[in-house]
């Protein structure tokens, strides 16, 4: 049987073209398509946060987890007030569940409740830290309420320059 020919179940398959052949161009035109631009930057990402305060916002979290389990299982309603609980923390949706679901995995390694905060601590300093995120959301609304103050001021400026 040719190298280019696959059997399964007794039918003959071809294998797929290259993409060169399927469009007709060459692989270089496709490859330079697929490249990111230079002028993106490359994604930043941020270095872990140790909790280092006990009123930290993830940590908070992690041990109201902790308390509100029941064995490994977290009930519906429970999770709904602790998801409403990260969010007036700054913590988002998504940070929640993570720290939600850490906690769980802990329990369902055998630590008790009240101590898997502290063998996961390690995995919740990953997450970051809420402050920060916040902080880049009011500069940014900051920055936007400066920008409409300006151009509300230029009209202003420009009716009084015709009157």
């Amino acid at each position: 049987m040719p190298r280019d020919r696959i059997s399964h179940l007794g039918r003959r398959w071809r294998r797929p073209r290259s993409a060169s052949e399927r469009t007709g161009r060459r692989d270089r035109h496709v490859l330079r398509l697929a490249a990111p631009p230079a002028s993106e930057a490359p994604p930043r990402f941020e270095p872990a946060t140790a909790i280092t305060s006990p009123t930290d916002p993830r940590w908070v979290l992690a041990l109201r987890v902790a308390d509100q389990l029941e064995g490994i299982i977290l009930p519906q309603q429970k999770r709904a007030r602790l998801l409403r609980l990260g969010k007036t923390m700054g913590l988002s949706a998504f940070d929640s569940n993570l720290i939600i679901a850490i906690i769980q995995d802990r329990a369902r390694q055998g630590h008790l409740p009240i101590d898997c905060p502290t063998a996961a601590c390690s995995q919740l300093a990953m997450i970051g830290h809420p402050s920060k995120r916040a902080s880049d959301r009011l500069r940014r609304a900051v920055a936007m309420a400066c920008a409409v103050t300006a151009l509300i001021a230029i009209e202003i400026l420009t009716i009084l320059l015709l009157v």
